[in-house]
């Protein structure tokens, strides 16, 4: 192994140790001694790597919207059809990867720690919001419900879902995939009130639009 893969490795093993942490401690109890130890290196390692907590947390934080970026951009495509069903399948994708992936988990406490906007407002709510745009434009709502009450809805429902599966760990109940299906079944719940009477909510061949 060159010098350089083992530089490259020793990060990847900071980041994922301080993820771990940070999504469990958040950033102000994590220290960069635990981190440390998590990670079975030094802290002279840590150092080289990473001279400061908020580098560190600044390094874990840009992963886990690296990887939330790339699973919308894989979302997009199969979120394609009717609007509606679209911001279902996107809000449910979002509430899969905060389960699935300790490093998109660590990116949405450390920026709730520090203060910074998250993944979700940056990078999820934005597709989100295009999508209710167009099923507002093409008379897919029903009558009375604006493009704000969805977007509201949506966003609480998401984080609401978020928040769930941070209570769970934090109480030591694992659960995967808990969050992503409850939410799902809250979407499939309440989407006929924001539906206008016409408005198709599957792709051909589908029978509902909620992820299987």
């Amino acid at each position: 192994m060159t010098r350089q893969e083992r530089a490259v490795r020793t990060r990847a093993a900071f980041l994922r140790a301080a993820a771990e942490l940070f999504d469990v401690n958040g950033y102000h109890i994590t220290s960069l001694a635990q981190v440390c130890r998590r990670a079975g290196l030094s802290s002279g390692a840590m150092m080289f790597h990473f001279p400061s907590k908020q580098e560190l947390a600044d390094g874990v934080e840009a992963e886990g919207r690296s990887r939330l970026a790339a699973a919308l951009g894989s979302r997009q495509e199969a979120a394609s059809g009717p609007p509606l069903q679209s911001v279902v399948r996107l809000s449910v994708a979002f509430a899969e990867a905060v389960e699935t992936d300790c490093a998109v988990r660590a990116s949405l406490a450390l920026a709730r720690d520090r203060g910074h906007s998250d993944p979700l407002s940056d990078l999820w709510l934005p597709v989100i919001g295009e999508r209710i745009g167009q099923a507002f434009a093409q008379g897919h709502l029903a009558g009375g419900v604006s493009e704000d009450d969805v977007h509201a809805l949506a966003e609480h429902l998401t984080r609401g879902a978020v928040a769930c599966r941070t209570a769970h760990l934090v109480a030591g109940r694992t659960g995967e995939g808990a969050a992503a299906n409850v939410l799902a079944q809250l979407w499939k719940a309440v989407l006929p009130a924001l539906s206008a009477p016409a408005a198709p909510l599957t792709r051909a061949g589908e029978e509902h639009p909620l992820p299987p």
